[in-house]
């Protein structure tokens, strides 16, 4: 006989929140406490946690929850959707028919998140369509698969970045140059204002002490190449990157990148996303150049239901 349970928790429960992330073996950094409790702020939204159980078996699906004019909404930040430590059809099936009916006595009346390309199913009924593609290096592979999966174009670039290193350091005070190769990329690319509050980002990796880190590229004693980088088992999350115009020639993110990699994977981390292109479809310099690095590609859904 299966005994089915299921219970909702608040953000303010961090202890139960993060043991449920443990039982299910993938405290991704969209799903912990912390990340949701920074946008249930952020956002003036609440941050609620629904758990489904049989035994040892455990589905979680973190979501922030809104009350609006046409009734209360969730959705989540970035990625999101639930996860669980089986996707036995027979358990997902009854976890979405519990959830569907939890959903219907709270009064929920929309649910839309971009799903986790990684580890998120669905929540319900719903519908899903493609918004994007993600291009991530596969960091079990090993270092000469690594090598030979890169174009030769970004095999060259490497080979011809000399006088750079590579640092990583979870140090606040090295955000303001970053922040200042960002807005300077941006402003070269068209944007008229900012398009990421210095305050925002300050507070976020303030939060995330811990999850989050600085990946730059020195040149003759001048960082050139900064990105913003949020981590935790098993995924290395590229989220945001500048470069010195200056020194645009060197192409200093190639080296960065490739380096990234092999960093990494000695820490043992198993997948480094490097993020989507520009717009979807051909043509798109971006993710060219992402994909460069390795031929790996995983599509991105959102998912919509509403009552």
């Amino acid at each position: 006989m299966i005994i089915s349970m299921h219970r909702n928790i608040t953000s303010n429960q961090k202890g139960e929140w993060n043991s449920i992330l443990e039982m299910i073996g993938s405290k991704d950094i969209f799903y912990t406490n912390e990340y949701m409790r920074f946008f249930e702020n952020e956002r003036d939204m609440k941050a609620e946690m629904f758990i489904f159980q049989e035994g040892k078996d455990v589905a979680a699906y973190p979501y922030l929850k809104k009350q609006e004019t046409s009734g209360i909404s969730i959705t989540s930040e970035r990625y999101g959707g639930p996860i669980s430590n089986t996707m036995d059809p027979g358990f997902i099936k009854r976890f979405q028919d519990c959830f569907m009916k939890f959903r219907s006595d709270s009064m929920i009346k929309n649910e839309q998140y971009i799903m986790h390309p990684f580890l998120a199913f669905m929540s319900g009924n719903g519908e899903t369509r493609k918004v994007g593609s993600l291009a991530y290096v596969d960091l079990s592979k090993d270092e000469d698969a690594l090598w030979s999966g890169m174009r030769k174009y970004h095999k060259r670039r490497i080979r011809d970045s000399v006088g750079m290193t590579v640092t990583f350091s979870e140090d606040l005070s090295g955000l303001k140059g970053f922040y200042g190769l960002y807005e300077d990329n941006m402003r070269r690319a068209g944007a008229t204002e900012s398009v990421l509050d210095f305050d925002y980002l300050k507070s976020l990796a303030s939060v995330m002490k811990g999850y989050f880190e600085m990946v730059n590229v020195i040149f003759a004693g001048e960082v050139i190449a900064s990105t913003f980088v949020l981590r935790s088992m098993p995924f290395v999350y590229f989220c945001y990157g500048g470069q010195s115009w200056e020194h645009n020639k060197l192409q200093p993110k190639h080296f960065q990148i490739y380096h990234s990699m092999l960093a990494y994977k000695k820490r043992g981390y198993r997948y480094m996303v490097l993020g989507s292109g520009r717009r979807m479809g051909t043509n798109d310099s971006l993710m060219a150049f992402k994909t460069g690095f390795s031929n790996d590609i995983v599509n991105v859904y959102e998912y919509r239901s509403r009552t």
